[in-house]
């Protein structure tokens, strides 16, 4: 492994390295470096200025070979592992394949994040892939974000990160991380704005017709039915809360339902689920508005009142907390369109 010493590229173009292994995600390996390669090249080139490239991208593989996809699209690799420089940027795309099959069949992979990371270089993870920048141990005690359908997994195998699945992508010294499927687009903005400036990234979402500035990725998650325990009456509990979650419900009375005490409830509870049960409630609470946003043409007073809340600019205020989004630019943005 090279190692050569980074700094103030002086306006050269910044090199990044690909780090491909199979079954990864062929678009998160195409699509940043599709990105970066034409940032300062579209809209120079539809501006009639001359084009200025302004970033280098090589895909790696661990013997150069080509890198196998989940879709089983094969990508030739520019380079090995080994002949990466330390002033490239290391970006790591999404596994697409089985997580746990993919960490166990690329040592060489991690070890090389561990080296590169560990000595200062920029190392980005998408998506999944940010499963691997845990594993070399690069996010110990930092902030990380992944695909929000993986959070469980991700805190019960590096219980050490500070994980942040409702942003969209986080920092943490040298180690960047963006959340699910195509986030990779928000990290390519993030990085030609954090090395070209904020014009050249707003040029180039224009050219690619990206909307910039997403910085949360909670409006597009779904309720993860934490229901992977064998806690029986806790398992009741959820069932029931589901089935009354619109109705006014007070924990006291919610546990004296169950035979419980109400301190009893909220511990078991957090064992079993990772949340408290009005945790819970609230959750199940915005799926359903959210339902209702996508679904029907209720006003925003009688969705609050149909979820079980009272106050509208409550439940407004909650909602764009959880999600970064208004109701009415959650309905916007997903409500279902008829189509012509």
């Amino acid at each position: 492994m090279n190692q050569k010493q980074s700094g103030n590229n002086g306006g050269h173009m910044q090199k990044v390295t690909i780090l491909g292994f199979d079954l990864a995600l062929s678009s998160a390996i195409t699509g940043i470096m599709d990105i970066l390669s034409m940032a300062g090249v579209t809209w120079n080139f539809w501006q009639h200025q001359p084009t200025t490239p302004r970033f280098q991208v090589q895909l790696a593989s661990v013997d150069g070979g080509p890198v196998r996809c989940l879709n089983k699209m094969q990508l030739e690799a520019h380079t090995r592992f080994d002949q990466v420089d330390s002033d490239h940027i290391l970006v790591v795309p999404t596994i697409a394949g089985d997580i746990d099959v993919t960490l166990e069949r690329n040592p060489e992979l991690i070890e090389t994040l561990y080296f590169f990371g560990s000595r200062g270089s920029l190392v980005v993870g998408n998506c999944t892939g940010v499963f691997l920048l845990a594993e070399a141990g690069l996010l110990n005690g930092k902030t990380a974000t992944t695909h929000w359908a993986y959070v469980e997994q991700f805190k019960q195998r590096y219980p050490k990160v500070d994980l942040r699945p409702e942003q969209m992508i986080t920092t943490a010294e040298n180690v960047y991380c963006s959340g699910g499927g195509i986030a990779w687009l928000d990290m390519a903005l993030y990085l030609t704005e954090r090395f070209c400036g904020h014009d050249m990234a707003v040029r180039t979402s224009k050219s690619f017709v990206i909307d910039m500035g997403r910085t949360y990725q909670s409006s597009y998650s779904a309720l993860r039915v934490r229901k992977m325990h064998r806690d029986e009456d806790i398992l009741n509990v959820q069932n029931w809360l589901e089935e009354h979650c619109q109705e006014e419900i007070r924990i006291d009375d919610l546990a004296q339902r169950f035979n419980m005490s109400p301190r009893t409830l909220a511990r078991r509870f957090k064992a079993a689920t990772g949340d408290t049960p009005l945790g819970y409630l609230q959750t199940l609470r915005l799926e359903n508005a959210k339902k209702l946003l996508e679904e029907t043409s209720d006003n925003i007073s009688q969705i609050t009142m149909a979820v079980g809340y009272e106050d509208v600019s409550s439940f407004t205020k909650l909602f764009r907390q959880k999600t970064g989004l208004t109701p009415k630019d959650y309905r916007n943005k997903f409500q279902r369109r008829s189509l012509m």
